[in-house]
């Protein structure tokens, strides 16, 4: 149980989308969500600094927020007086009795002395005019009985030094410091104060932290209003607007890349450059900082070893062969490798992986210190899981440019249970299968599989990031609601003109009408063995054949079900006639591969493999 008197705190922004994903530009986007990042670690300096006198206890400091408690540094003077049953005078009731003693043990122990102990009893004293039948040390003794265990209670902050430090953090993060640009961003803080024993648990005080937090967020600006340029005198109208985010003035002394650019998005993009080289290793290095605090027994359970094995591995590949990363989103598909469908060649994936009941996991420990060393556990997993994928990013020739030292890959969201990243389409999948393969074999210190929702959204690299995002995010979700274990969903807008629909409109008009998405969603583990299905297919069975069929009928997909098979039948009848030379039992392969027995949609897997073929198994035959 945690002590009575600690004030807890959390920060998180707010509102971000307008200031992180207003762009297209690859390294505006990333300063923003790097300046994310960065506030908890700058934040925590600040207010030790600003509250000396006040202790705090950094809880969970992952991703973008940070939640802490606070109490006064403690301070406990020796006491001479020794508690005393509760025995009330002969001309006092029990309960009144009680009443007082309380009332009294509240005031001492603020700041408990023998001196405050006796002021309390001869307050008691005075109030119920006890006269001479009063004896100050005893009831002293039974007023120091009724104060508790002082050990189970830390010395609280008053409401006004709560308002100082969230008014301290407000102030901080509303300007910019040593070259981050929080001021352009919008955070938000709200502190709780449990009363009760019933208060202390995790649910409780992050339940009641939310809701503080929600409704402090709607007596605040709901977006960063820009400070207008006046310097504009000779310059045409439409060469000072932000070439970058179409929206903010431009700053007409500056321009990035000869482009005119607002001042907040070229802040941005100078954290973007400077900042790109170091995010990597300042996420292995928490890691190995939180497995030094973590619990003995967990140290050595097998994720965790693992984890700092690869972590310690990329660290040491990462001294002897830096990698540089992308600038734009144009670099990720620059100069692909031969042989790729013309489909894939310059678009990307935006992959979003979701937790599955990770923050119920967290709500359901002990305490605020197993809350906070659960935190410290995953963020070590996900610091391995990082690892791994930079390992995999050196091995791998097609993710690296012709050079072999610029990364074809990025980081857009590094979150307490979410991730999100961008790279070439032609890899999309295969980093899908990578990422499962490493996060099966995760598990809670208790042995609880732990699990993720994974959403795909493939689209050309000039396309809106926010939109492929919202798009795999949403994908994600519907994953995470279809089924409570590992599964996928996955999406391809193969040109622009459609990117503003998200899934749900753009399945609708691409099948004919509306389609449950539960429909959609792959088993993490049938997802990772459709490239060999894919593969074993189109060695019979031609793909431009496939698609000419899947052409012929994808208007009338929406409109199968279980109970309407006819078109099934037809599209089989097709697939004999494209496929003759093809023996039987390959055939009833091919076919049981699209057409899955006992669902309610039997049409849609074949649709969406149809859609999906070169992005599942880009070195597939090409016929």
């Amino acid at each position: 149980m945690e002590k009575l008197g600690l004030t807890y705190f959390k920060c998180a922004p707010y509102a971000f989308g307008q200031t992180v994903y207003d762009t297209g530009d690859l390294s505006i986007t990333r300063g923003a969500s790097l300046t994310l990042l960065a506030a908890p670690a700058k934040l925590q300096d600040h207010l030790a600094s600003a509250f000396p006198a006040f202790d705090f206890r950094w809880i969970q400091s992952s991703a973008s927020e940070l939640l802490w408690s606070a109490s006064k540094r403690e301070e406990r003077t020796e006491l001479t007086i020794k508690g005393q049953a509760i025995k009330p005078p002969k001309s006092i009731k029990k309960a009144k009795w009680n009443k007082a003693l309380q009332q009294a043990a509240e005031t001492a122990k603020h700041a408990l002395s023998d001196a405050s102990l006796r002021d309390a009893a001869r307050s008691v004293i005075s109030t119920l005019m006890l006269g001479g039948e009063a004896d100050v040390e005893n009831i002293a003794g039974q007023i120091l009985y009724k104060c508790g265990d002082q050990n189970a209670r830390a010395p609280s902050l008053d409401p006004a030094q709560c308002e100082a430090i969230c008014d301290a953090v407000r102030g901080f993060l509303s300007s910019p410091q040593q070259d981050w640009p929080f001021d352009l961003m919008l955070f938000n803080v709200a502190w709780h104060c449990p009363t009760g024993p019933k208060q202390t648990s995790p649910r409780a005080i992050i339940a009641a932290l939310d809701t503080a937090l929600g409704r402090s967020q709607l007596q605040r600006l709901s977006c960063i209003v820009p400070a207008l340029t006046t310097e504009l005198n000779g310059h045409r109208t439409e060469s000072v607007v932000c070439a970058y985010t179409g929206l903010h003035a431009a700053d007409a002394k500056h321009s990035e890349k000869g482009r005119p650019t607002s001042i907040t998005a070229k802040r941005r993009r100078i954290v973007g450059t400077r900042e790109k080289p170091k995010f990597y290793g300042d996420v292995l290095e928490h890691a190995r900082v939180a497995a030094t605090s973590l619990r003995e027994d967990w140290r050595t359970l097998p994720a965790v070893k693992a984890a700092l094995e690869q972590i310690e591995q990329a660290t040491e590949s990462a001294k002897a062969e830096p990698l540089r990363f992308a600038s734009d989103f144009q670099d990720l598909v620059h100069a692909p490798p031969p042989g790729l469908p013309i489909s894939l060649r310059s678009n990307i994936c935006v992959l979003n992986m979701d937790g599955n009941s990770f923050g119920k996991l967290r709500l359901n420990v002990r305490d605020m210190e197993e809350y906070r060393a659960l935190s410290n556990y995953l963020d070590i997993l996900k610091a391995g899981l990082l690892a791994q994928i930079l390992t995999w990013i050196r091995a791998d020739k097609e993710m690296r440019d012709a050079s072999g030292a610029l990364a074809r890959f990025e980081t857009l969201l590094w979150g307490g249970d979410e991730f999100t990243f961008v790279l070439p389409a032609w890899k999309g999948w295969e980093l899908a299968q990578e990422i499962h393969a490493a996060v099966k074999k995760w598990q809670t210190p208790d042995g609880e599989e732990l699990t993720f929702a994974t959403g795909l959204a493939f689209g050309p690299h000039n396309a809106p990031i926010r939109d492929l995002k919202a798009a795999a995010e949403q994908l994600a979700d519907h994953a995470k609601e279809a089924k409570p274990n590992a599964a996928w969903q996955a999406i391809a807008y193969e040109g622009v003109d459609r990117i503003h629909f998200l899934p749900d409109q753009f399945r609708a008009d691409w099948l004919g009408g509306v389609v449950e998405t539960k429909a959609f969603c792959l088993g993490a583990e049938e997802a990772c063995a459709l490239p060999g299905v894919v593969e074993k297919m189109l060695s019979g069975l031609r793909r431009s054949g496939l698609h000419q069929i899947y052409y012929k009928y994808c208007q009338n997909i929406a409109r199968v079900n279980a109970n309407n098979t006819d078109i099934v039948e037809k599209i089989l009848a097709d697939i004999d006639r494209t496929a003759p030379a093809i023996p039987d039992v390959e055939l009833n392969a091919i076919k049981d591969g699209l057409f899955p027995e006992h669902t309610a949609r039997p049409l849609v897997k074949f649709a969406q493999i149809a859609l999906l073929l070169d992005y599942i198994q880009p070195r597939a035959h090409l016929t």
